[in-house]
């Protein structure tokens, strides 16, 4: 069986089959191809099918088939006889969203008509089409089997953009309820209107009784191409986050947006038709300018997934530019008008999907990041916090501190004081005594040998007792928080040997030995005596005290490159080895030192001494038993800063 189309066009609406089948108008049908696109018209159009027996005989059952299935009205008429005379003689079969009643099935998928021609070798089938749609339409003629194979193939190829785009929305919705970003929801609401719109294409959303005369069938076909369109744009808008990247052109969109919000309501006032091509003529320009966008933010931004979505675009532009160009009566190539947008709804899905899911990843990163710095900053406020209360601390252990720093001065003060008023009050009788023996001594006969020796002794001792006393006296000063030496020039030679004297008639029991000297009779120097005296006196008493009074004590001095070298060694119990460096702490005393008494001071003063003088103080055993004291002084002037030492 085979046949071809011819039409005619009706612009007032008032043919009838008898005009088209055996009036005037029978000569005024042109032949057309199998698939008929006119584009958007107000005239109705009849089409004749001329079907032409082969093999001697008509298929059993055959279908009349039509897509697509938004037609308003399709009235076709099929011949009764072998050569009918009038319009009596044909079958009316109605069809369109406008007759559901008429439609056999709940779900309009096909208009679908049975044949029942009559016994002849060709027949002309007259179609009348009205529509506010893009008048587009295909048709065969199919076996039964042939019918359920072309709504199987026509179920599937709506249903598989619909499940994919369903998987889509599930995607961008979880990405928005974790990085809560707009563009993820808008494009998952895009996506279900893209659902809506195939399913109405489909005619699943067609139901049979359900629609009273039809016009709900238009709103619902209608109202699916806007909203896909306004979806769209409002995807485009905020994928591209045109108020930050675009600012002039959001404005635009903006307008745009409300005008086709409100072309919403265009399919429940009938307006539809003066509004559909505009809408989809500036879908095609927001498209155009989404590739631009896409590229931009890649080429400036380097934002990720905006090549994909450069590409998804393309594919959005190639098809409403298709859809355009049948709207306003372009050919129908093959019958791929129906399924334009499908086709097209799937790479597109499939290409934006990707590009979110690189956004997605991006994010997640950023996101963890972000963590990490909140971490790295939640733990720099805690350190701070942490510094502020140790600052907070140390703030009061340093005046805790300076106060008793000051308690101390002042009490340093005060034993100062009572030393100078005891050292007074010593020597003023000392001077008594002295002055009185020496008067004694003026009355003294001359040849009185033996009394003048006893009063020379007495006059050695008390001389040699303000001595002691102003060295011990020295010595308390020295153990406040500040030492510093009072410089002067003497004979070096002749001080050290003032000084042991002194200490010998303190040590009259014990043997100490000056073993060795280099240091010559003229010898000059920068010393405090005083210093030097309270130094050597702590050294050889600690000689004293910690080795056998049978043993002697040996001193050897030397002067040279401007430095005073002073060792002193006793064959005495020693130093722990562990505890050499801790011995010139001030209070420490050794574990070896047992009953023997002390206060832990003496070597501390040495070596704030050496130190006054711009030397150092070294303390060690001896390889052959007892300690080996070292004490170096700078004698020359200038060659350190008199100072404190705290």
């Amino acid at each position: 069986m085979s046949g071809h189309f011819a039409a005619l066009v009706d612009p007032d609406n008032e043919l009838t089959l008898q005009d088209v089948a055996f009036g005037p108008a029978a000569s005024r049908f042109e032949p057309l191809p199998r698939n008929v696109a006119m584009g958007y018209r107000p005239d109705a159009l009849w089409l004749k099918i001329t079907v032409k027996r082969e093999g001697g005989r008509w298929p059993e059952d055959p279908y009349l088939h039509f897509h697509p299935i938004y037609l308003d009205r399709v009235d076709i008429h099929v011949p009764r006889v072998a050569a009918p005379a009038s319009a009596a003689d044909f079958l009316l079969h109605q069809r369109g969203d406008h007759f559901p009643a008429a439609q056999p099935g709940r779900f309009q998928l096909s208009y679908a008509v049975p044949l029942h021609l009559p016994d002849a070798d060709a027949v002309d089938i007259y179609v009348m089409i009205q529509t506010d749609s893009a008048l587009v339409l295909r048709g065969w003629i199919a076996s039964p089997t042939g019918m359920q194979d072309i709504i199987l193939t026509r179920v599937v190829s709506a249903l598989l953009p619909v499940a994919l785009s369903l998987g889509a929305t599930i995607l961008s919705f979880t990405y928005w309820f974790h990085y809560r970003r707009r563009h993820f929801m808008v494009f998952g609401l895009h996506l279900l209107a893209n659902c809506y719109y195939i399913l109405a294409n489909s005619g699943v959303f067609k139901l049979g009784s359900l629609t009273g005369n039809g016009v709900l069938n238009d709103m619902v076909m209608s109202s699916s191409v806007l909203l896909v369109i306004l979806s769209s744009c409002i995807f485009i808008r905020e994928y591209l986050e045109t108020r930050r990247h675009f600012p002039r052109v959001h404005r635009g969109l903006e307008i745009l947006i409300g005008l086709q919000a409100l072309a919403l309501l265009t399919p429940f006032l009938g307006l539809y038709r003066p509004v559909a091509a505009p809408a989809l003529l500036s879908s095609m320009l927001v498209q155009c300018f989404f590739v631009y966008g896409c590229l931009h933010l890649r080429a400036r931004y380097h934002r990720p997934g905006s090549l994909a979505a450069a590409l998804a675009a393309i594919v959005q532009c190639v098809t409403a530019a298709i859809l355009v160009f049948w709207i306003v009566g372009g050919a129908d190539f093959n019958g791929f008008y129906e399924y334009t947008y499908w086709i097209g709804a799937v790479p597109f899905t499939l290409l934006m999907s990707l590009s979110l899911i690189l956004q997605a990843r991006w994010l997640e990163q950023r996101r963890r990041e972000s963590v990490t710095i909140r971490m790295a900053r939640r733990a720099e406020g805690q350190a701070k916090a942490l510094v502020a209360v140790r600052t907070r601390e140390l703030q009061t252990a340093k005046e805790v501190a300076e106060n008793a720093l000051a308690a101390e001065r002042e009490s340093q003060s005060e034993q100062l004081r009572f030393i100078d008023v005891v050292r007074h009050q010593y020597k003023t009788p000392l001077a008594v005594i002295r002055n009185s023996v020496t008067a004694l001594r003026h009355t003294m006969q001359a040849d009185d040998w033996a009394g003048r020796e006893r009063v020379g002794r007495i006059q050695t001792a008390v001389r040699d007792l303000v001595q002691i006393l102003d060295v011990s006296l020295q010595r308390d000063r020295m153990e406040g928080s500040t030492v510093t030496a009072r410089l002067q020039e003497v004979f070096i030679a002749h001080t050290l040997h003032m000084i042991l004297d002194r200490i010998r008639h303190l040590h009259p029991e014990r043997d100490i030995i000056l073993k060795r000297t280099d240091v010559d009779a003229t010898l000059t120097g920068w010393l405090d005596p005083d210093m030097l005296a309270v130094a050597l006196s702590n050294l050889i008493e600690n000689a004293v005290k910690f080795s056998d009074a049978a043993r002697a004590i040996t001193i050897s001095c030397a002067c040279h490159d401007g430095r005073l070298d002073i060792d002193i060694r006793d064959q005495g119990i020693g130093i722990p080895e562990d505890e050499k460096d801790d011995v010139i702490k001030r209070y420490f005393r050794a574990t070896n030192a047992g009953p023997i008494p002390g206060t832990g001071l003496g070597l501390h003063i040495v070596d704030a001494i050496a130190r006054a003088h711009g030397g150092l103080f070294q303390i060690d055993n001896h390889p052959e038993g007892g300690v080996l004291a070292h004490l170096s002084l700078s004698v020359r002037p200038g060659s350190y800063r008199n100072g404190s030492m705290r």
